[in-house]
């Protein structure tokens, strides 16, 4: 969705296929994994091919988008998802901005060479977190 032109990681593939996830690949190489959440809704998360060293430790993406405007956040969202990263034990909550506007997704970094578990593990909170801020702020599901 957003970053350089990249071949996908055969590590996340291997991953996914592992833990028996459907997953697709886009330009950029990033997995896009939809998920059913409840009976009602969906969301979609974005895991990076690409990743960033720091140190000796290279991390990469996993995030998910809560909610979108066409101009930058207002206040109260702003103030209510800096509130929720402060009790946030894995994850928080970024702006990202497009040429579309400006997305809220939560975004968890994860270690380039995780477990099938971990991922797992992740791709649950990355879910649940940006379904439950899409749900009460806008009430649909579009993510």
């Amino acid at each position: 969705m957003l970053g350089h032109k990249n071949q996908a990681d055969s590590r996340i593939s291997q991953l996914l296929d592992e833990l028996d996830i459907e997953y697709q690949t886009d330009e950029d190489g990033d997995f896009q994994v939809d998920f059913q959440h409840g009976e009602q809704r969906s969301q979609t998360v974005f895991i990076s091919s690409s990743t960033a060293h720091i140190g000796d430790l290279d991390i990469r993406k996993v995030y998910s988008i809560g909610y979108m405007s066409k101009v930058p956040l207002s206040q109260k969202i702003a103030n209510l998802l800096l509130g929720i990263n402060h009790s946030s034990q894995l994850g928080a909550w970024q702006v990202m901005k497009s040429e579309d506007g400006y997305y809220a997704a939560y975004n968890v970094q994860i270690a380039a060479s995780t477990d099938a578990d971990t991922l797992f593990t992740v791709l649950k909170v990355v879910v649940e977190s940006a379904d439950s801020i899409e749900d009460y702020l806008t009430g649909m599901d579009v993510f």
